[in-house]
């Protein structure tokens, strides 16, 4: 059949031709023949180079010339229709084993190519193809999705060990016979792909699954960050969707948590010598735990992470500093009536921002130092005179938005300032200092700024209108320049 029907009561997914071209998925009449069909091609995108051409070509025909994404996506609620065995069920309680054992049989393969033909989606749909459309799938249904995906993708990355993940020889490879259990069929010929691996040594197909749903599970977290795609008007249920109640079980939360991840990106990969046993399982432990917040730092509640945030930049700035020693600071005097210049020259060397400010005004009248001691107020004043100069669009570095105000730098700043690269990149620094010295950072940018700061998905530039569409003027170049703390 070449339309598909979900489950849901809501919304049609409006998967039609009109949106991609659309070619007939035949012989897709049974669950056997799903199986073997998503087998051959996700064994295919396994065992061949990621970066070939044709790898590439398959995926993408697969991906934009077909209904396969909401077809799979019927299929594996169909096939988890009952009240005791949901996909979520399965993620939750499928056995080690079956998973690490794996080659790119049954629901594994179904779930692996699903996601990545879902990724490979995403690149191109823009927020009316997603939120409104709702293609490739209804919006309740990546919900549904989320909740399942996030729970196997955390097993995936905290249940697998190194040994896991070692290559080793695919076994039985000239007379493939699988039990038919899950979903696998039987079979006695042997694929071409299957003869190409039968002497190489190959990742654990178990990888691709876990690097395919963290790399969903991402890119739709990114997109529902800038706009949710449930919750829209409740905030803590949005943020709860992709929190995994596993993880407050295994890790715990607050100060036990951090504690477990300082100590993982402290320990070595590298297991020492006659290390006794319970030291091995704290080092392990705590290693998974670090890998985990890399890969899925959404699971981690933002309490914890801002607690974990805070320790990282307490301990920093006692090495820094010198546990506050006065001594160490490094004074830097300044004129209000011009502040920022003063500041620029003072403080733009690499290295000195980390260290304690000691800041000293000089009267404007008589040019002599004010009094005061600066215990970290002085600072702050500082802080909110240079921002209040260096961030005000009449200066030349920033525009805004016309309805939201939020900011994003201006195209005409080379006109204005003949060393603008150098001053987007002293308040790159600057603004890093307010944060490693717990200061609220007041200017507001636009999403689409940070998203190609931190060169992450840029989305599509609704944020600006017509007028300002000077910024895709802006070369990323001048983002290079743009540091926190260098």
């Amino acid at each position: 059949n070449t339309t598909t029907t979900t489950t849901d009561n809501t919304t049609n997914n409006n998967t039609n031709a009109s949106s991609f071209p659309s070619i007939p998925i035949t012989h897709f009449t049974s669950t056997p023949s799903v199986f073997v069909t998503c087998s051959f091609f996700a064994r295919t995108l396994w065992l061949f180079p990621s970066h070939s051409i044709s790898n590439h070509q398959l995926l993408t025909h697969l991906s934009y010339s077909t209904q396969l994404v909401p077809y799979l996506w019927s299929f594996i609620e169909k096939n988890f229709g009952s009240s005791t065995e949901t996909l979520e069920s399965y993620c939750l309680n499928e056995k080690k084993e079956n998973i690490v054992t794996n080659q790119g049989t049954g629901i594994c393969a179904v779930l692996t190519l699903f996601c990545m033909c879902y990724n490979q989606l995403l690149v191109v749909l823009d927020d009316t193809e997603l939120y409104i459309e709702q293609i490739p799938l209804p919006r309740a249904s990546v919900v549904r999705l989320i909740s399942s995906l996030k729970i196997l993708t955390f097993r995936l990355h905290w249940e697998y060990d190194s040994s896991d993940e070692a290559p080793s020889m695919l076994k039985g490879r000239a007379n493939t016979q699988t039990t038919k259990t899950s979903g696998e069929t039987k079979s006695n010929n042997p694929t071409p792909s299957t003869n190409h691996a039968s002497t190489s040594t190959v990742t654990p197909f178990f990888v691709l699954l876990r690097n395919t749903t963290t790399m969903l599970l991402r890119n739709l977290y990114d997109r529902s960050s800038r706009r949710p795609i449930a919750h829209v008007h409740d905030p803590t249920a949005h943020s709860n969707l992709w929190l995994v109640p596993q993880l407050k079980t295994e890790l715990g939360t607050g100060n036990r948590l951090v504690g477990l991840l300082l100590r993982g990106a402290s320990s070595s990969t590298t297991i020492p010598m006659n290390e006794p046993y319970l030291d091995k399982l704290r080092r392990t432990k705590g290693i998974r735990a670090h890998n985990l917040l890399r890969t899925m730092p959404y699971s981690v509640s933002f309490e914890d992470r801002l607690l974990l945030f805070q320790y990282i930049l307490k301990d920093e700035r006692d090495r820094c500093q010198d546990q506050g020693d006065v001594n160490s600071a490094v004074k830097v005097r300044v004129r209000k009536s011009q502040i920022f210049e003063d500041t620029h020259r003072k403080l733009n060397q690499k290295g000195v921002l980390k260290k304690r400010i000691y800041v000293i005004f000089v009267n404007p009248l008589t040019g002599e130092d004010e009094k005061g001691i600066d215990a970290g107020g002085l600072f702050k004043e500082l802080w909110t005179e240079l921002s209040n100069v260096a961030f005000n669009p009449n200066y030349g570095l920033w525009n805004v938005t016309p309805v939201t105000n939020l900011m994003y730098p201006s195209s005409k700043a080379a006109l204005i300032h003949s060393n603008s690269i150098e001053l987007y990149h002293f308040l790159g620094r600057i603004l890093g200092k307010a944060i490693f010295e717990q200061i609220v950072v007041q200017p507001n940018f636009t999403h689409f700024f940070l998203q190609k700061l931190f060169a992450v998905f840029l989305p599509s530039f609704v944020e600006i209108n017509a007028e300002n569409a000077a910024i895709l003027k802006f070369t990323s170049s001048s983002f290079e320049f743009f540091s926190i703390l260098s």
